[in-house]
C-alpha cells in the first residue's frame, strides 16, 4: 500500500514545493551542477544533451522490424570536449526503488556508459550525495575539481 495523493501533496508543500509544479530529480541535480560550474568559472554545460543516435550498442527494432535509434541523453555535457556528467539519484533512503538500483536500470546505465566511452566520451558519474547543495565548500571544490580535470584532459 502506498501513500495517498493528498498526503503526498501535503508533504511536498511542507518541503517547499508549490502545487502543480513538476520537476524531475535529475533536472534539480543538473541545475546544481550548472550553478556550481558558473560559480567556479567553469564553462556551463549543455543540459540533457542527446548522443548515440547511431547506436554503438546492439541494435534494437520495433514490432515492425524498423531500427530504433537511441535517445540517450547526458544530464550535463560539454560536447566540444566530449565530457559529460551523469547524476544518479534514488539510490538510498526512501528512494531505494529508483531506476539506478534495479537490475534493468543498472544494465541500461552500463550500456549507455559503454557506448559513450566507445565514442570517446569521458563520463563522470555522481550520486545525489556527491552533488553539493552549497556552491562552496569541500564537496563543491571536489566536484568542480573533477569536472575541471576532465575538461583539461580533453584540451590537451
Amino acid at each position: 500500500m502506498g501513500i495517498s495523493r493528498k498526503k503526498l501533496q501535503h508533504l511536498l508543500e511542507l518541503a517547499g514545493h508549490k502545487p502543480g509544479r513538476r520537476r524531475s530529480v535529475v533536472r534539480d541535480y543538473g541545475d546544481r551542477i550548472e550553478k556550481l560550474c558558473r560559480a567556479h568559472g567553469v564553462p556551463a554545460p549543455e543540459r540533457e544533451y542527446r548522443f548515440d543516435e547511431r547506436g554503438y550498442s546492439p541494435p534494437r527494432y520495433d514490432k515492425k522490424g524498423r531500427l530504433k535509434l537511441r535517445k540517450w541523453r547526458f544530464d550535463c555535457a560539454w560536447p566540444d570536449k566530449k565530457v559529460a556528467v551523469e547524476c544518479h539519484g534514488g539510490i538510498r533512503g526512501h528512494h531505494q526503488r529508483g531506476r539506478h538500483v534495479r537490475v534493468q536500470g543498472i544494465n541500461a546505465d552500463a550500456e549507455k556508459s559503454t557506448a559513450a566511452q566507445l565514442q570517446g566520451w569521458t563520463v563522470l558519474t555522481l550520486t545525489a550525495e556527491q552533488i553539493p547543495e552549497s556552491l562552496f565548500g569541500a564537496t563543491a571544490d571536489k566536484v568542480v575539481g573533477m569536472i575541471k580535470e576532465a575538461l583539461e584532459l580533453k584540451w590537451t
